[in-house]
This record gives structure tokens, sequence and C-alpha cells, in this order.
């Protein structure tokens, strides 16, 4: 409810500025630009609140199908592009080919987005972010690793817990609530996978594993939380 309230108001403000842009382009560019910066990033934030809500209540149906894990790391990379490039940051990825899962592409795309934007935040400029698939016996395992400020020792438990944050320079510069790790394990958890965190300390950088059950042909499983598809967005 809280969230849903918080979104009403947060249209017809992009509306506004959009009219203002359109009818005066010269005027005030750089106050608008920070206006739309900070809308941006509580539209962010409300859809974050959404998504969790959703995902914790069970209001998530996944449309499964045999996916290939390159087409998941293809959106997901296209989500974290910009942050990438505007911290001149490198991405490699090393995908072992003929990697397929049974999964619902967009969401398991929203999840390795999630991991990839999340280390992208917690990585300085310069950093490397690196992705590599494989397969391990009857699963497909993607690990993401970056050369970020790491996780601290008393942290790494927490870290998939609902809004749990350590006080990063990088966190509160980016904003957020924190929640793109508790969404990401809840939806890989509803693809009968596994999520997990490890980090040699701060300063360390971390490493971000995700396993997921290899297809092996025939029929999908049924769809799992069968509730309405489309998530709730403010814009």
């Amino acid at each position: 409810m809280l969230a849903h309230e918080l979104r009403n108001p947060l249209a017809p403000i992009v509306t506004a500025l959009e009219l203002i842009a359109l009818r005066e382009p010269t005027v005030a560019i750089r106050e608008r630009a920070i206006i739309e910066g900070q809308v941006q990033q509580l539209i962010r934030l409300v859809n974050d609140l959404l998504e969790i809500s959703r995902v914790t209540q069970g209001k998530i149906e996944l449309e499964l199908e045999a996916v290939e894990l390159a087409d998941i790391v293809a959106r997901a990379t296209d989500t974290a592009a910009p942050l990438v490039a505007d911290k001149s940051q490198v991405l490699c990825v090393h995908l072992a080919p003929g990697l397929r899962v049974e999964g619902d592409l967009v969401r398991l795309a929203q999840v390795v987005g999630n991991l990839l934007t999340n280390a992208a935040k917690y990585t300085p400029n310069a950093g490397t972010i690196t992705v590599i698939g494989e397969r391990r016996g009857e699963d497909v395992v993607l690990r993401i690793r970056d050369t970020g400020i790491g996780i601290s020792a008393e942290m790494l438990p927490r870290v998939f817990e609902l809004f749990a944050q350590e006080a990063r320079a990088a966190d509160r510069a980016q904003g957020g609530l924190g929640l793109g790790l508790t969404i990401a394990q809840h939806l890989v958890e509803m693809h009968a996978g596994s999520i997990s965190a490890k980090s040699e300390g701060v300063g360390r950088g971390s490493e971000f594993e995700i396993v997921l059950p290899a297809w092996t042909g025939g029929e999908a499983r049924a769809a799992r939380f069968p509730q309405e598809r489309e998530p709730d967005r403010v814009a």
C-alpha cells in the first residue's frame, strides 16, 4: 500500500518535467536535470518496493521454457551498461557454449542484471567485472566477480537479507534500499536454484554464484506462483 501511495504523485511530476522541456528547452537546464535525476531515483525505489512485495507474497508467475544462458546475460548486460560505462569499468563475459536452463528469461535477466548493477555500484572507476558461465554436473553455474570494495565477514552472512546494507560510500552515492539481492535470491529459488556470495574481505572484491538446473529437454515444469505477471511500474 505504501509503495502505491508513493507512486501516485510521481507520474504527474514526470509528465510536468517533460512538458517544461518541450515548452522551454533552454531554460533551467541544470536545475531540470537535477530534478529529473532525483525523480528517477524515487521511481527506482518505489519499483523496488513493489517488486519485493510481489516476490515475497508469491505474486509472481514464471513462464518456464528452455533459455540460453547467453540470452540471459545479454539482456542483463544491457541493464547494467549505463552504470558500467559511466564508471569506465571493464566488463568481461566468458560463457561456455550451449548452456541452457529451464527458466523465465525476463526474470533470470532481472536477477543477473541486479547482480551486475550491484557489482558496478561497489566497484570503483576503471575496475573490472567478470561474468563466467559453465556446466557443473547437472547444473549451469554463473559467477559474477568484481574488483570492488568487497564484503566484510560480518556482513557476508546477511547480504541477501531484506534491507541489509553495509555502510558503504558507493551505496550512499547511488542510493537504493538494498533490495536487489533479496529479489534476486527469491527469483533464483523459484527456479529451483541457489545463489551465494563470497568475499575475502573489505577491499578484496566479491563474487556471486548462481546455480540453476540445466535444461534436459522434455516439457517445462508448470509455472510457479500463478498470479498476474507484469510487475507494477511507475514509468
